[in-house]
């Protein structure tokens, strides 16, 4: 939101002032995160059609020229480590039709306002283009139409971008939504402004009292409807959307095995699974120094031994949640079977959601008598 600000500021007026708010708010995005850098990369690519076109100085790069320094200072030692990471990274592989969801998503998957926003486009685009056809291509400078023009098309190139490598890179996929939450302010930016606009341009057909009327009129229906439908889908989100790390940490906590202090492995499918330990320990008033906590990395990175660890373990505990990919189904079952083999499995918690299809459980593994003999 920071960078939308400043961008519109440093834009319409370059004083020292705004190139330093701008400037600030480059650091602080390319610093947040690689696609907040990704998404500065592309600002620049419009100020330099801007400087080409000599509609600012080329000297104004300079903000983004520290910063792609710095940037470059701090990334390039960490290349291999981050190879490394990229290469063991499980989200899946996206195509066109995924784009399309990302947005829908952005707009709280509303069918509603997933039509308005479409509607909006088109819109946008058949004004943009008689505008052009009647003014020349100049036009799109003019500031009723660049800003929308820039907040549009750099979530859309950004998206694209991302599916392009994702699909010829075939180590890894980046392919995560809460990565993109940076393009939400531009997508937002250009929904309210082309919506305002274009209900502007509509009531000012009508005159007089009856115009304003319509006007404000037509505002209310709006945001009546957003807001209604909004709100249902974030209570539906609040509801559908569980992660139950307490009541599983509970759970596992309460067994006679981590209470007599027995070492066991608790295997966490959640990404997040590290994360949890807060829960486990009840904020470190509890001791877990006989609980080994692994998860998806640890299976990716150390498959076999550990595997093997597990199997030679009296107690395992695997916490499953939320498995929304055909590799974490897989995982989980290729997991279940080879503790099945040494282990009797006990189902201790969990649920299913039928509509959404969200699950979570707990299974606990015990080791069979005959391999508990076998080891001495």
């Amino acid at each position: 939101s920071l960078i939308v600000y400043a961008y519109i500021k440093k834009t319409k007026n370059p004083s020292v002032k705004n190139r330093i708010l701008f400037g600030i708010s480059v650091f602080i995005l390319a610093f947040t995160h690689y696609f907040g850098a990704f998404l500065c990369v592309f600002l620049g690519a419009f100020d330099l059609i801007l400087a080409i076109k000599k509609k600012q100085k080329f000297h104004f790069f300079i903000e983004y020229v520290i910063v792609a320094i710095l940037e470059l200072a701090w990334l390039i030692p960490q290349i291999s480590t981050i190879n490394v990471a990229l290469s063991n990274f499980w989200p899946p592989r996206p195509t066109a039709l995924s784009g399309l969801g990302l947005l829908r998503a952005f707009l709280h998957n509303s069918i509603f306002s997933t039509a308005i926003f479409c509607i909006l486009f088109f819109v946008f685009i058949a004004i943009l283009v008689t505008r052009m056809i009647k003014r020349g291509f100049s036009v799109i400078f003019s500031p009723s139409l660049y800003f929308r023009l820039v907040f549009l098309l750099t979530p859309l190139l950004m998206i694209a971008a991302i599916i392009v490598y994702c699909n010829i890179n075939t180590q890894s996929s980046l392919w995560v939504y809460r990565y993109f939450l940076c393009l939400y302010p531009m997508i937002m930016f250009f929904f309210v402004s082309t919506l305002f606009f274009t209900i502007k341009a509509i009531c000012l057909k009508i005159k007089g009292k009856i115009g304003s009327i319509c006007k404000i009129g037509v505002i209310c229906v709006f945001i009546g409807l957003l807001t209604v439908n909004y709100s249902i889908h974030i209570v539906k989100d609040t509801f559908t959307v569980y992660e139950p790390f307490e009541q599983s940490a509970e759970t596992i906590m309460s067994e006679q095995e981590i209470k007599d202090g027995k070492y066991v492995i608790v295997y966490s499918t959640a990404n997040c699974g590290r994360g949890w330990m807060y829960y486990l320990s009840q904020n470190n008033k509890v001791n877990t120094d006989n609980i080994a906590l692994v998860d998806n990395t640890d299976y990716v990175d150390n498959k076999d031994k550990l595997l093997t660890a597990m199997s030679r373990c009296g107690t395992v505990y695997i916490y499953a949640e939320h498995l929304f990919s055909d590799t974490d189904r897989d995982r989980l079952q290729e997991l279940r079977q080879h503790m099945m083999t040494t282990h009797t499995e006990t189902v201790l918690d969990g649920n299913a959601d039928k509509e959404n299809g969200l699950k979570w459980a707990i299974y606990k593994y015990q080791i069979k008598l005959y391999k508990k003999l076998s080891q001495f």
